[in-house]
């Protein structure tokens, strides 16, 4: 196991990235699309990433193994014909926002589109949702770690039918740079992170045939509201009753200038790569719930006893004593230790790898879902506070260091106090969303009229942008739930039922 785990911290591949040799979907059923357009290919994805071990398959509605709509489908770029294979996550005519979940590869709504102003004041006309569909690339990260984004002008109709179930073909005619102003009003240039983003056509589309520019490009579509569309329809940053710019469209480039910028610039997971990320985070997993998870032999027992209605006081004494001959390592002890030893490897994986089958063990697809949720929690600079029971930010000091240090993470922390920073850490997730910071929120099945009706069983990103609607009517009751209501932390601290006090 400690080969295992020492082979495990390959996991910060993604800093390094690899390369990969364009290849054809030798592995995949094609079917041609619509009668217009019979150049163009719909690669229908094959479920395979979930059905290697069946502790960490994500299974659908119909009890059959789920397609993850990312990591089931190979890259395929065509350098000569400047093609390159993507899948839809929002499409066209959709009337709200979607995105695929990295972890899950499950399409979820995440946005709820509705009629806006242009916040840079360009145009004035009102802006709803994008005249392209947006997908990504499979098996790329881009330079901000995100899978990389495409925009495709295509049939919308066409994509609809087939985006949760297909992959497509789309040819690169150019890209643009994507600056988002994380928080605030972003005053400085240095304060917008950037990303490039692919502008592509659908492979086979008689319309655009002849389009191999953004010159081209902008004689057939409005890119007035192309670019007002991509300023405004993922949301605005609120702060103090103000709204202020979140987006704008950067310079554009040209098709060979962005496939070189993406060649040299992203990081390349192919199969082979991702068959051993997955490897290793099972392995992880594994240790997590052995070492962590699962009760030990001593809480058992002790279960037992609290669980006996017939034992007198003096009996539970005198049995308690019998049990101290185990191994007392109770569950704190040992979620402090071994949190410190694979928080960096385990914050890796759950980007990347699914932790759990809930329809094999609910009760440690929980563990782990709060368990994920803690780290999330820590990972976005914020601490617990034993002595007040209470997650709080975790601010840097003058020498660029975090005040509380992973080292330092729950140090003198008891039983109670444990179980406070699990229960907690979703609340603390709603708390930041509300105070305008990017959160998380667990998805366990997208339903609703609106929603995509895929299973997730996951955390899935929720940024702080919001939408500056026309009317606020079309807003109303559309807010995002944060976690199942009916699902709580289950306490893991002990106590003696007669003393009233915890047991360590």
């Amino acid at each position: 196991m400690k080969k295992n785990l020492k082979s495990f911290l390959i996991l910060i591949f993604f800093l390094n990235g690899c390369s990969t040799k364009n290849k054809k979907f030798s592995e995949v059923d094609a079917i041609f699309g619509t009668q217009d357009y019979p150049e163009s290919i719909v690669s229908r994805v094959e479920p395979k990433w979930f059905k290697k071990k069946t502790d960490y398959q994500l299974r659908n509605s119909f009890n059959g193994v789920s397609k993850h709509m990312i990591f089931d489908v190979p890259l395929e770029i065509d350098d000569k014909e400047k093609v390159v294979n993507f899948v839809i996550e929002t499409p066209e005519v959709a009337d709200n926002g979607m995105a695929i979940d990295l972890l899950s590869g499950q399409h979820y709504v995440n946005k709820y589109y509705c009629s806006q102003r242009d916040t840079w004041r360009r145009i004035d006309r009102l802006i709803n949702k994008p005249n392209y569909s947006i997908g990504v690339v499979p098996g790329v990260l881009d330079q901000l770690g995100k899978p990389q984004k495409i925009i495709v002008f295509g049939d919308s109709t066409y994509y609809a039918k087939h985006f949760q179930t297909s992959s497509f073909e789309a040819r690169i005619v150019g890209g643009f740079i994507e600056q988002e102003c994380p928080y605030g009003g972003c005053l400085n240039q240095g304060d917008w992170t950037s990303r490039l983003v692919f502008m592509g056509v659908q492979k086979g589309h008689k319309d655009f045939d002849k389009v191999s520019s953004y010159d081209d490009l902008s004689k057939i579509i409005q890119t007035d509201y192309l670019r007002a569309s991509i300023e405004n329809v993922n949301g605005q940053n609120y702060v103090a009753g103000k709204y202020y710019p979140a987006y704008r469209m950067g310079g554009v480039v040209s098709a060979k200038q962005a496939l070189s910028y993406f060649k040299q610039n992203s990081i390349f997971l192919n199969q082979a790569k991702l068959k051993s990320i997955q490897k290793s985070c099972h392995r992880l997993y594994d240790v997590v719930w052995d070492k962590i998870g699962k009760y030990s032999e001593y809480e058992l027992e002790i279960a037992k006893l609290n669980a006996d209605k017939n034992l007198s006081s003096d009996q539970y004494a005198a049995r308690l004593g019998e049990l101290n001959q185990l191994d007392r390592n109770l569950f704190y002890k040992r979620f402090i230790r071994y949190y410190k030893k694979y928080e960096r490897e385990y914050k890796t994986c759950t980007k990347y790898v699914y932790p759990s089958n809930i329809n094999e063990n609910s009760y440690k697809h929980w563990f782990f879902t709060y368990f994920s949720a803690v780290n999330l929690v820590h990972g976005m600079n914020n601490y617990f506070d034993c002595e007040r029971k209470t997650w709080r930010r975790n601010p840097k000091t003058i020498t660029g260091k975090r005040y509380i240090s992973l080292e330092r993470m729950f140090r003198g922390c008891n039983a109670d106090q444990i179980d406070s920073a699990f229960n907690l850490s979703v609340n603390y997730l709603e708390s930041m969303h509300e105070n305008g910071y990017n959160s998380y929120r667990y998805i366990d099945y997208d339903r609703g009229a609106l929603g995509t009706h895929q299973k997730i069983y996951s955390w899935v990103p929720l940024d702080n942008k919001k939408m500056k609607c026309e009317k606020s009517s079309q807003m109303d009751g559309k807010s995002f739930k944060i976690f199942p209501s009916g699902v709580k932390w289950k306490k893991r601290a002990l106590k003696n039922k007669f003393k009233k006090r915890f047991i360590f």
